[in-house]
């Protein structure tokens, strides 16, 4: 039966490779043709067939872990399968199945819900998702907590009963213990490590509850928990804590919109904590180191890991005042840190004593030893060495030197002509080397040039020698006069008698390790050595105590361990891969050795049998440790299945971007078979995708100079997609599912390596063609991403920058292709080309100002009166840079600061001046767009620095966050701005997103004007932010929902103006001014203005209820699809102290009749404006029986009765007569007539005769009855018109416009918009007479 649904599991899915082999020969055909939208369209469809292919293929590879039992690996792949494709529902479904699968119920609802939102509805497993949903609802309900059905005196019984170390870890069995277990916070230890075992503790976090927690360990994978804590640091929770560790798990979890949080988490903290460790993943927001350094004024120990470049999280310098004055040791991890880089950060750490840095190049030795004068400690990339703590107890002076050098071990050798300088200027100082170098491209003259390196006050050395001597020759020339040297490693030395010679002459050593030495001769050498310490150890001089032998093929024999023997001081051996000893020598070894020996190691060794264990045994008393590794010689029958099943390990690890256990395996092989290609190649091709080119060099080199065998390399399925996913097939079939894993790990890298980028490729030079280059720098990144090494990339993404005259852009692209491709590519010399031809039309550029002499530049910028400066900063970069030195001067004095320049160093600049405390009198500051789509996630915390030193002066932020800003929560913004009054926040993003989870200590009581602007706003979001702002008076919300209304009304309590999407300008600005009002209710309330009416059953309760104080209202409603009779529902609704009053009739002619019975006893109205109104009889009734009205408006009428009620009302649809009636208003001032097809020209000529001529302003749009004859009589009738706009009229003439402006003395302005047959004659004779005069088309 088993076997019948495996094979039904392998048939279940199907590959049609054929569709994608036939669409990527449509792709290439037409990138032969040249045909950009044959490749377009071909691309795009091949791009799809491939990713639907991909989804299989993870689906099927899904599948067979979960049959292994390997959820780790399964959810990893269903996480990657809703990245690549976020609208297909399977992997929503594959994961929260799983999720269903481990009992996390609530991670699967989570993962359902979040597909049902995302996916899209059509795909087959859409509807199997609320199924699955259901069933994990069910189970969560099921879950009962034991615990809390106890009476509550024996749970407290029990929770005091509990070891104190113990009760962090019981916190997870219920919420109750948790509860009770805060009441006994005093006897949590010190040190805490939190982990996924841990979620219980992390969720009863209080105010103060950890306040003895000195050392605190973040590894948890859950984003709430590392919130919440973060939360807790901010508050003051965790008062004692000096050391703080986050490692990977918990940083994948930060996410833009948390760093400010982190940063109010570290600023609180500052004050004790001295060692912060974080590590970054690579999907995690970076914060910059000198963000760090600047919120912990404390901090001695810093360790930083990233998978960036050093350059890109440094962060800015400018942000610090002065140098950091503790900070004594610093571990850095990078992709990339030069000595450019690394100057910049050194500068403002001047006190350090120990430097650890990973990722470097030789440009860092000569500025570490320059700008560090109390270094101590210096590892240059020591892979796989351990560099010593630092000793904070004893302090050295400043001008000491070097004392401890590590490079690394066996990985990567460094040229020693780099090195040599640095030893050179600290050998006097020096006291600890470990050396893994090369002289292979040293001038000749190398040694010869350091005669005088003497390094006398040395005490350990480890130097990996090489084939050159030269190594070897200047470290024993160097130490050759040193009389404290006590350990001794030389690695591979190539001339033992030289080396013995100038052992012997030395001091007597305590420790001696003796490595990789294959050199044919030097036995009896090493037998001279050996005896004599046999001497000295019978005088009592200084002693040998340990000895390491290690993978000495030829020269170590049973004779040398005759002589070791002897040695009678001995306490510590390894012997390790030592080929040439007998069984008979290795027990005549054993039987002799002291008794002073306690530890023994013997590894690799085929002659170690049971009688050698024997003999430890019965010679050995004292012995403390003896450690035996079986032999690793295995028969040739046994030789072949291993490296196979390790090269193909080796290799799934690779693909799977493991490469440490990829590493581990290649060199396992090499130990197993050294004389066999196989572990080179896979090593080697391991360091490759890597993109380390020189280990991979260095390991085929070892590899060539090998002795190899002849051997089949083990090699798997290169067919094409259909044949190796058949085999994927067939491994299911036969139950072996690490092959069916492997077999869909190799399908998936044909899929994506070979064909998807390809493909991408040829889409994106496409695309740069026909111009759309957004979507082409898209294609060329993303081909970058999957494969750093390819050249492809990194040609098409410059070419696309060279194509949109963006040369730095592009030159920065070919420099990191330069970087990352082999020299041996094909491509790379194309890479030099591309960047060769950028760099030549970028220099065409010229900035004239910068080519003036220094002294005139400087005289000009000193007449350039200071409220000015600012304007020059966009005249040229010599300007920018002239006037960013009196920025200090000018920022004193700003009140209200609007940055808007699309320079990043702008932005960069003003930050630092707000740093410096420049800015102390700012009150007002706006970013606008231009400026915050250079926020990137590196500079959140220097804003949040930046606000924080601004905040007690800061009344007014304005922030319009780009489409390509990093995220800053708006909880943040709160708690470090906390005087402000105004905020005016906009987002691209869901509120949800950018809300923030940190919580304020204290609610804004300053804060009482919020204007947010967001794709999605909701009840939800405004329930988490309103309890933070409960002064508000003023609040307008842009995408809001309508859940928000009834949270907005119940959470502000002293809500005066509300706007629900509305059109911004008509919103009342608030007077600060006036003191807030103590009669409760809501003023003034605002909806969307046009568009879509909102339903009125959900408007009118919030309008019920603050009917006896509203004055203003603007609603657009309807009451269509409504379930209740509004009119009778809502029969006692009275606006009786309205003022101002705009809304739109309904088609249903229901909200028309309820408004204005609404105001049909209102005293109190003087500004009406009735918009789309079906029933002009009927307003006007409701009209006419009100007090006079001051501003009166009707639009968009489009109803055919009605003129007799607006003459009636007029004198008080609109005719001759209603602009007749309208004549005769004396109050008139100001006048807009737009779109009257009604009326005529002579009407037109006979309402401007009769008008007052009190109107001062007139606005006349879009009527055909507008001739010139209107036009003169308004001339002679309206002497006390200022301003006139005059828009779409065809009629009017030159004519009109001249007797106009001729016959109007008092005319300011005149704009004419789209006047067809007004010709210049007419507009410079309106300049003439008029002074201001506008011309638009």
């Amino acid at each position: 039966m088993r076997k019948k649904s495996e094979n039904a599991l392998s048939q279940l899915y199907s590959l049609d490779a054929e569709s994608v082999k036939c669409t990527i020969t449509n792709v290439q055909t037409a990138a032969r043709d040249q045909d950009c939208s044959g490749i377009l369209k071909f691309a795009s469809q091949a791009l799809i067939t491939i990713k639907d292919a991909l989804v299989t293929v993870v689906d099927v590879r899904i599948h067979v872990l979960l049959k292994q039992g390997r959820f780790h690996e399964a959810i990893q792949d269903a996480q990657s399968m809703i990245t690549h494709e976020p609208t297909l529902a399977t992997g929503y479904l594959r994961l929260g199945d799983m999720y269903r699968m481990q009992g996390k119920q609530q991670s699967a609802i989570d993962t359902y819900d979040l597909g049902i939102q995302s996916a899209s509805a059509d795909h087959p497993h859409y509807s199997q998702m609320f199924d699955n949903r259901e069933l994990a609802v069910g189970k969560s309900k099921a879950r009962v907590d034991f615990v809390a059905r106890l009476p509550i005196e024996i749970v407290d019984s029990i929770v005091v009963l509990l070891p104190a170390k113990e009760k962090p870890v019981y916190c997870s069995v219920s919420s109750t213990w948790c509860n009770n277990l805060a009441k006994l916070a005093t006897e949590i230890q010190e040190s805490m490590t939190i982990d996924d075992t841990s979620k219980g503790l992390s969720m009863c976090i209080t105010p103060g509850v950890w306040n003895g927690v000195e050392d605190l360990t973040f590894k948890a994978t859950n984003r709430h928990v590392l919130i919440r804590y973060m939360h807790s640091m901010s508050i003051g929770g965790f008062g004692k804590l000096k050391t703080l560790k986050l490692q990977e798990n918990a940083t994948k979890l930060i996410e833009a919109n948390m760093l400010m949080m982190v940063s109010q988490a570290l600023r609180t903290t500052s004050n004790t904590l001295t060692t912060l460790v974080v590590d970054f993943n690579k999907d995690s927001a970076t914060i910059a180191i000198t963000d760090i350094l600047y919120a912990c004024s404390n901090l001695t120990t810093l360790e930083y890991s990233t998978m960036a470049q050093l350059s890109n999280v440094i962060g800015s310098i400018i942000v610090f005042l002065e140098p950091h004055r503790a900070l004594i040791d610093m571990k850095l991890k990078a992709m990339l840190i030069t000595g450019q880089d690394l100057e910049k950060l050194l500068s403002r750490c001047y006190r350090l004593r120990r430097l650890v840095l990973f990722g470097c190049n030789t440009t860092v030795l000569e500025v570490v030893d320059t700008v560090c004068p109390s270094l101590e400690t210096l590892g240059y990339n020591p892979q796989n060495v351990t560099v010593p703590k630092l000793d904070t107890s004893v302090f050295k002076p400043t001008s000491s030197g070097l004392c401890r050098f590590y490079t690394n071990n066996s990985c990567v050798r460094e040229p020693i002509s780099a090195v040599l300088p640095l030893l050179q200027r600290n050998m006097l100082s020096l006291k600890v080397l470990y050396l893994y170098l090369t002289a292979k491209d040293s001038p000749e003259n190398l040694a010869a040039s350091y005669e005088d390196l003497k390094l006398q006050n040395l005490e350990s050395l480890t130097v990996w020698c090489d084939d050159t001597a030269v190594i070897q020759l200047l470290m024993l020339r160097s130490i050759s006069t040193c009389t404290t040297l006590t350990y001794a490693e030389p690695v591979d030395s190539r001339d033992i008698t030289a080396l013995v010679n100038a052992l012997v002459e030395l001091p007597r050593l305590q420790f001696l390790h003796i490595a990789y030495t294959d050199t044919p001769t030097g036995e009896a050498d090493i037998v001279r050595l050996l005896e004599a310490y046999t001497c000295d150890s019978r005088a009592e001089q200084r002693q040998l105590k340990t000895v390491w032998l290690r993978h000495c093929k030829v020269i170590m024999t049973d004779n040398v361990l005759a002589a070791l023997a002897c040695i009678s001081t001995l306490e510590n051996i390894e012997l390790s891969g030592l080929p040439n000893i007998s069984a008979h020598g290795i027990n005549e070894f054993l039987r002799r050795l002291s008794n002073s020996v306690s530890t023994v190691k013997l590894a690799e060794i085929d002659t170690v049998t049971d009688g050698s264990l024997t003999v430890i045994g019965n010679n050995m008393k004292n012995r403390k440790t003896a450690v035996a590794f079986a032999s690793t010689t295995i028969p040739k029958v046994q030789e072949l299945p291993l490296l196979q099943v390790r090269d193909h390990r080796s290799y799934a690890f690779a693909v799977q971007r493991k490469f440490d256990q990829a590493v581990n395996d290649a060199q396992g092989m090499i130990a197993c078979g050294r004389v066999l290609p196989t572990g080179y190649l896979r090593l080697g091709e391991t360091y490759q995708i890597q993109g380390k080119q020189r280990s991979a060099k260095d390991t085929c080199d070892i590899g060539l100079h090998t002795e190899l065998a002849s051997f089949p390399i083990y090699n798997l399925d290169t067919d094409p997609v259909q044949h190796a996913f058949a085999k994927v097939g067939t491994a299911i079939d036969n139950r072996n599912y690490p092959l069916a894993v492997e077999f869909a790990s190799k399908t998936l890298v044909l899929l994506q390596q070979m064909l998807e980028l390809t493909v991408l490729d040829h889409r994106a030079h496409a695309l740069g063609m026909q111009g759309q280059f957004e979507q082409a720098v898209k294609d060329a990144r993303f081909v970058i991403a999957c494969n750093p090494t390819l050249a492809a990339g990194y040609l098409r993404l410059g070419e696309i920058y060279q194509m949109q005259g963006k040369q730095m852009s592009a030159m920065d692209a070919y420099n990191r292709g330069l970087k990352h491709v082999s020299k041996d590519d094909p491509a790379y010399a194309q890479l030099l080309d591309g960047k060769e031809s950028a760099t030549k039309q970028s220099e065409t550029r010229v900035d004239f100002v910068d080519m003036l002499p220094i002294e005139v530049v400087d005289n000009i910028i000193s007449l350039v009166p200071n409220e000015s400066k600012s304007t020059s900063l966009i005249v040229s970069s010599a300007w920018r840079n002239k006037v960013f030195n009196a920025l200090p001067h000018i920022a004193c004095h700003v009140e209200d600061l609007i940055i808007d320049s699309t320079d990043r160093r702008v932005l960069l600049r003003y930050l630092f001046g707000m740093n410096a405390g420049n800015f102390s009198k700012i009150k007002s500051l706006q970013l606008c767009e231009n400026a915050t789509k250079h926020i990137n996630t590196i500079m959140v915390m220097s804003i949040t620095n930046a606000f924080w030193h601004i905040h007690s002066s800061l009344t007014k932020l304005v922030l319009h966050l780009n489409e390509n800003s990093a995220e800053i929560a708006l909880l943040d913004l709160l708690s470090a701005c906390s005087n402000l009054t105004t905020v005016e926040y906009s987002t691209t993003s869901q509120l949800s997103k950018v809300a923030g989870e940190l919580i304020p200590a204290n609610p804004s009581t300053g804060l009482v004007d919020m204007h947010l602007k967001a794709t999605s706003i909701t009840g939800q979001d405004m329930q988490k932010l309103l309890p933070h702002c409960q002064q508000l008076r003023r609040l307008i919300l842009c995408g809001g929902d309508t859940t928000v209304l009834d949270i907005v009304d119940r959470m502000c309590p002293y809500r005066e103006t509300f706007g629900f999407n509305p059109d911004v300008g008509e919103v009342q600005k608030l007077d600060h001014s006036d003191p807030k009002r103590v009669f409760p209710g809501l003023y003034r309330f605002y909806t969307k203005n046009g568009g879509l009416p909102e339903s009125a059953p959900i408007f009118l309760p919030l309008i019920r209820r603050n009917m006896h104080a509203l004055k203003t209202l603007y609603v657009n409603i309807s009451a269509e699809d409504s379930p209740f009779n509004l009119t009778i529902l809502y029969s006692n609704l009275k606006l009786g102290k309205l003022e101002k009053l705009t809304f739109w009739g309904d088609d249903t002619g229901i909200i028309q009749p309820l408004i204005l019975r609404a105001i049909s006893t209102c005293t109190m109205l003087t500004h009406t404006e009735a918009v789309v109104s079906r029933d002009i009889p009927g307003l006007v009734d409701v009209l006419m029986g009100l007090p006079q009205l001051e501003p009166f408006g009707l639009s968009h009428i489009g109803s055919t009765v009605g003129e007799a009620n607006l003459i009636q009302l007029l004198e008080i649809i609109v005719t001759d007569n209603v602009l007749t009636a309208l004549a005769r208003i004396d109050s008139l001032e100001d006048i807009t007539l737009e779109g009257l097809p009604s009326a005529s020209a002579l009407g037109m000529v006979e309402f401007f005769k009769k008008l007052s001529s009190r109107v001062s302003k007139a606005k006349i749009v879009e009527i055909d009855a507008i001739t010139d004859s209107p036009l003169i009589a308004i001339g002679n009738n309206m002497k006390d018109l200022k301003m006139i706009y005059l828009g779409k009229l065809k009629k009017v003439s030159d004519d009109g416009i001249i007797q106009l402006t001729e016959q109007l003395p008092k005319l300011q302005s005149l704009t004419l918009a789209s006047c067809k047959h007004v010709t210049q004659k007419a507009i410079a004779h309106a300049k003439k007479e008029v002074k201001n005069v506008v011309v638009t088309e």
